[in-house]
């Protein structure tokens, strides 16, 4: 993924670089490669709730795992937005992920899900490493170690200025690593309370299979920069100015955000749940990464991706 035309890459409120782009589209998959990966992923979630359904976490989780990671704020706190959010329904220039996690009503409601207690088992194991059939599913490597590798080198080198990081991950140095871990959705809808990835220099994901009636992903414009949008209301575009930003999702999309963009996954609407039809069983997989760094440690890692 060489050519810088199979990326989009746009500034969200003059902030936050955000990079999009369809592996099936742009030639480098195929819909079997994604099969492969549903199954793979389908697979490892199936064994791992059939033995360990209901069981506790070994300590305490970051609730809604599906898209958090290790240093993912906890997803108990829910902000309401008006519903100014902008909604994108072509992945060409956006992208969208569902993903299931896990709280139900208000903060004061959590209902833990299956997909809650797979991602802490691949958390605390290694991830992509930590079911069989993800780890020995040469789709799974190709997507992360290939694909993955290309896209966020060329996020990190020619959209952040940080070429140096940039070299080091396509030399393999060992001082940047891509942890990836799967998400696993049956039946309508699924929720993730807004977060944020602690320690991570990058996030994003990757969607296998996209059944109808999937959720979004959501990315809160940052507070911060409120006063200036307003202030500057009259020389931005519509993406610098849209309150949130609605990613709506497409199978083969793939992803790249600043860590430190609040995000989330909302409940599906009812005219959704509704589309849903015979699709209402299928899975919904997505791949969800961070980017990391020992080297950069000691530095604030959300840096690279902020925009002066």
């Amino acid at each position: 993924m060489a050519a810088s035309s199979k990326y989009v890459v746009r500034n969200l409120w003059n902030v936050a670089p955000v990079l999009t782009t369809n592996l099936v589209s742009a030639g480098l998959v195929d819909p079997i490669f994604n099969a492969t990966l549903t199954r793979s992923a389908v697979t490892a979630f199936d064994e791992y709730t059939s033995v360990h359904r209901g069981t506790s976490f070994p300590s305490s989780p970051a609730v809604g795992g599906n898209e958090s990671k290790m240093g993912a704020t906890t997803g108990t706190r829910r902000r309401r937005r008006t519903p100014s959010t902008r909604q994108e329904n072509t992945m060409e220039s956006s992208t969208g992920r569902s993903k299931g996690p896990v709280i139900s009503g208000s903060s004061d409601d959590m209902t833990l899900t299956d997909n809650d207690f797979f991602f802490e088992h691949q958390k605390t194991r290694g991830y992509r490493l930590a079911n069989h059939a993800i780890a020995n599913c040469e789709c799974t490597e190709r997507l992360q170690e290939d694909y993955l590798v290309n896209a966020v080198a060329y996020y990190l080198d020619t959209v952040c200025g940080a070429k140096l990081l940039s070299d080091r991950l396509l030399l393999g140095t060992g001082e940047l690593s891509i942890d990836m871990w799967a998400a696993v959705q049956r039946g309508k809808g699924a929720y993730h309370a807004d977060h944020v990835h602690e320690g991570a220099l990058v996030s994003g994901v990757y969607y296998a299979a996209v059944p109808s009636g999937s959720a979004p992903l959501v990315l809160r414009r940052p507070k911060a920069d409120d006063a200036r949008i307003d202030d500057e209301s009259q020389s931005k575009t519509m993406d610098e100015l849209a309150e949130d930003v609605v990613l709506s999702p497409k199978e083969g999309n793939l992803v790249l955000f600043p860590p430190w963009v609040e995000h989330g996954v909302p409940p599906v609407a009812e005219e959704q749940q509704n589309n849903i039809d015979s699709n209402n069983n299928l899975p919904r997989v997505s791949f969800a990464f961070n980017v990391t760094g020992a080297f950069v440690l000691g530095n604030d890692p959300w840096n690279v991706t902020r925009i002066p």
